[in-house]
């Protein structure tokens, strides 16, 4: 995976190169100018492979546009308005922009001063996420609705924007960050399918979850072992085990009373306290380690860490 990031940082008062800004992220935006005043752009965007952070305002402008949510690459955009005033509508039905939102392929609104965080995940990213949920190599997520399925995931959805769009600012392009970059692309594709009205259940759910046990699970922990260092998806798991995605997630729902991905956690884990084990404090940190097994946050991993060995990973490291 590469995990190389393109930063973009505008702040202007000039028109003209402000709507480039917003194109450059957003695709085909058309803004018209304000009358009276020259507006206050301020726009702080970063691109991965799979994920687009941005948080954008624009003060001085009193107006509506049409913006096609086309980014560099196919993506599923959402969007967290923080400020100002935001209406938009899609065909005839309104986008309650006081929740969190999913744009469709098109929109038009009206602005006052808006102040807006926005979240684009690579189509793909949520794809292989839905293959992997309902066992359907071929299948395509379809979004069939603009906000959460329900109030009370508002505020799961913006934890969980926020979160990403921070490590997605701040974890290094490196190669010992791949696996970190890659369990936050995982994370937001998880989320997002449980959030937002989608296609992936209905399909889950005419799926046989039976299958075989014993061996395909034993090649399926065998396989996690063996490539701890290396980005794991469920589906290469599933293919290791001879199953499919759907039913390894049965196999270690019924023998091991959890999923797939929060063992390969667990593990990697268990992995990371042996590598604080034998370093020395004077050539690694707490940070590198963590960094190494796909744990992005430090402090995450130090509370998760502390609560499974009952000491923080500083003083593993120390001894």
């Amino acid at each position: 995976m590469d995990g190389s990031a393109e930063r973009l940082s505008v702040r202007t008062s000039d028109f003209d190169r402000g709507v480039a800004s917003l194109r450059s992220v957003f695709g085909d935006v058309d803004l018209a100018p304000p009358e009276d005043r020259a507006p206050d752009f301020v726009l702080r965007s970063t691109r991965t492979p799979a994920l687009t952070a941005t948080r954008w305002s624009i003060s001085g402008v009193a107006g509506g546009r049409r913006a096609e949510s086309d980014c560099a690459e196919p993506a599923f955009l959402t969007g967290v308005r923080v400020g100002g005033g935001l209406r938009m509508w899609w065909r005839w039905d309104d986008i309650d922009t006081d929740r969190p939102f999913l744009y469709p392929d098109a929109i038009d609104s009206a602005l006052q001063d808006p102040d807006i965080a926005n979240l684009a995940i690579a189509r793909a990213a949520v794809d292989e996420r839905a293959r992997a949920i309902t066992g359907r190599d071929d299948f395509e997520v379809r979004f069939t609705g603009t906000a959460p399925i329900d109030p009370a995931m508002d505020a799961v959805w913006r934890s969980t924007a926020a979160y990403a769009a921070r490590m997605t600012e701040t974890l290094p392009a490196t190669e010992d960050a791949a696996l970190a970059q890659a369990a936050v692309v995982d994370l937001v594709a998880t989320v997002l399918l449980r959030v937002f009205p989608n296609t992936t259940l209905d399909a889950a759910n005419r799926r046989d979850i039976g299958g075989p046990r014993g061996a395909a699970l034993r090649r399926a922990l065998r396989h996690i072992d063996e490539h701890l260092d290396a980005e794991l998806t469920v589906v290469d798991i599933a293919a290791a085990a001879r199953l499919s995605p759907r039913g390894l997630y049965a196999a270690f729902r019924r023998d091991l009373d959890t999923t797939p991905m929060h063992h390969v956690r667990s593990v990697r884990l268990v992995a990371a306290r042996d590598a604080l084990r034998s370093a020395s404090p004077l050539e690694t940190t707490v940070e590198a380690v963590a960094l190494r097994y796909g744990f992005p946050d430090a402090g995450r991993f130090a509370r998760r860490y502390a609560a499974v060995f009952d000491e923080t990973p500083v003083e593993t490291l120390q001894r």
